[in-house]
C-alpha cells in the first residue's frame, strides 16, 4: 500500500498498523444522528464530531438549522394570514350575497 506518510515512518509497529487501519481500511463509525451521513474511522473521532457540531448549541450546523426553522415558521405564519384574510374576504362577500338575496326576496 502507498502512503505518502510511510516515508516518515513510525516509532513502531503497533503505530504504523494503527495507522493503516484508521487511515487506509474505511470508516466504520457513522454518526449516531440518523440524518448525518458523516462516516468515521475512529470511534473518538465520530464523538468529537457529535460533540462540536450536533451538540454545540451555537455550531455553524446548528445556527443554519435554526434560521431554516425560523424561515419555515415566517413562512407558515404568512401563509395563515393569507389564508385567514382571503377567509374573511370569502365570509364578507358571503354576507354580502345573502343580503342582496334577502332584498330581492322581499
Amino acid at each position: 500500500m502507498s502512503c505518502p506518510w510511510s516515508r516518515v515512518g513510525f516509532p513502531n509497529r503497533n503505530e504504523c498498523n494503527r495507522h493503516i487501519k484508521h487511515q487506509h481500511a474505511g470508516s466504520l463509525y457513522a454518526c449516531s444522528y440518523s440524518w448525518c451521513p458523516k462516516k468515521f474511522p475512529r470511534k473518538d473521532s465520530r464523538n468529537r464530531h457529535e460533540k462540536l457540531v450536533h451538540e454545540k448549541p451555537d455550531s455553524r450546523l446548528n445556527r443554519k438549522l435554526e434560521k431554516k426553522r425560523m424561515e419555515e415558521e415566517a413562512k407558515a405564519r404568512r401563509l395563515a394570514e393569507a389564508n385567514s384574510s382571503a377567509g374573511a374576504g370569502r365570509f364578507k362577500n358571503m354576507l354580502k350575497k345573502k343580503k342582496s338575496m334577502s332584498r330581492l326576496a322581499n
